[in-house]
């Protein structure tokens, strides 16, 4: 049984508020796509890490000095056309699962990894979700309130996420037929016709995307350190 890791890390990062991509902001002094790729060195089934890029930071990620092989892949114009190019690399390599992590969720644990991993095995497919602490409501166009959602049914969903090799394949090669984006990885493969199983999430392994996460992600970093 072996597993291959997809970090895309094409975007822009415009939402944070420098002129440096997130992924790409230093960490305790490494990027944070450095802390991220390492979370994977001391998991024996992963065997590949693939990193879709941009050009110009290439050089960066492959100086990463991580314990799997780095394999580099062409950033897409959206988040999907960049695992699409990385699937197109690891449908030819020697893996039979596939684990999808943002690249700016440098604190999904040990644990967390190995569960969706094993998730993934007895399922086919499996993601982290965690019941969000407020109510959630629908809102008209007006911004009146439409209807609210059961919270115990809702989940927001973290990655990694696993799938067997051959269900993120079809499940993209379905998207790209019809021309559709979902907003992560699991959705295409939910309208490719699959079950997903949820395991439960960590309220810790949390995605930068402002300033303030990159605050809280030190603390949670150096609190994991003692």
């Amino acid at each position: 049984m072996s597993v291959c890791i997809i970090i895309p890390a094409g975007g822009v990062g415009s939402r944070f508020g420098t002129s440096t991509p997130k992924q790409f902001v230093e960490l305790f002094g490494q990027p944070i796509i450095y802390h991220t790729i390492h979370l994977f060195d001391d998991i024996d089934s992963v065997k590949s890490i693939i990193v879709p890029v941009q050009t110009q930071w290439k050089d960066l990620v492959s100086n990463c000095k991580s314990k799997k092989e780095i394999i580099l892949a062409k950033a897409g114009k959206e988040r999907q056309d960049s695992v699409h190019n990385a699937l197109s690399i690891a449908k030819y390599l020697d893996v039979d699962y596939i684990l999808i992590h943002d690249a700016v969720r440098p604190c999904a644990s040990f644990n967390l990894i190995n569960k969706i991993i094993q998730a993934t095995i007895d399922f086919g497919a499996a993601i982290p979700g965690i019941t969000p602490k407020d109510t959630i409501k629908i809102t008209n166009e007006n911004s009146f309130v439409s209807k609210t959602l059961y919270r115990p049914s809702l989940k927001a969903i973290q990655t990694p996420q696993g799938f067997r090799k051959e269900i993120i394949i079809k499940a993209y090669q379905k998207a790209d037929e019809l021309g559709f984006y979902g907003t992560d990885d699991a959705y295409l493969v939910e309208q490719a016709g699959f079950p997903i199983k949820i395991i439960e999430g960590d309220e810790l392994n949390i995605k930068i995307t402002s300033k303030e996460d990159l605050l809280f992600c030190e603390k949670i970093i150096l609190n994991n350190s003692k």
